[in-house]
């Protein structure tokens, strides 16, 4: 499989997403998603060379239940009002197996915590206009506590909270290639 060529690289949020599960009372899973966020990669002329610069709306918080979602926006959780962007700058790609390992850094909330992804390449197309286009699909968990994002609710009668502390993200990423000046 070719890799992306060198250059910059526009996240296409139109054909990408961004997901997030969490324990939901001990028995299930909430999911939600992300509509607005933005970002640019910029590949090197290694892989490992290569960083990304990626920024999240908090607001556009959507888990399918309008109060969840206006509760959740709310100071106690994401306070996107206080807090207007959610942002992941990388640090470092090394390889593992069949993997990228991508790690950098994640400021939820006005706290820095480091986030690592696993990170696969899907490919590399150019599409009916001429746009080259690439393909990433990534992974990461990270505990909400470390970023101050710690309301649960409180402890449920037979032990455990409402929301669970570890969060989980899957990041499925098409980006363009900018034209070149």
């Amino acid at each position: 499989m070719t890799f992306p060529e060198p250059g910059e690289w526009a996240i296409d949020a139109a054909n990408s997403s961004i997901i997030f599960s969490v324990r939901h009372m001990l028995v299930s899973r909430i999911t939600g998603r992300f509509g607005g966020f933005a970002g640019r990669i910029h590949i090197g002329d290694s892989p490992f060379a290569s960083t990304v610069v990626a920024t999240i709306d908090p607001a556009s918080i959507d888990t399918g239940h309008p109060e969840r979602d206006t509760h959740v926006r709310g100071g106690r959780f994401l306070d996107a009002q206080s807090h207007p962007e959610i942002t992941y700058r990388s640090r470092k790609v090394d390889r593992e197996s069949h993997h990228f390992i991508v790690s950098g850094d994640l400021t939820l909330k006005g706290v820095t915590q480091p986030v690592t992804l696993r990170l696969d390449y899907g490919g590399v197309v150019d599409d009916p206009l001429g746009h080259r286009r690439a393909g990433f699909t990534a992974t990461a968990q990270f505990s909400r506590s470390d970023f101050d994002v710690a309301e649960s609710m409180g402890p449920m009668p037979s032990g455990g909270v409402v929301v669970g502390d570890t969060v989980e993200v899957t990041l499925d990423i098409e980006a363009i290639k900018k034209e070149s000046p």
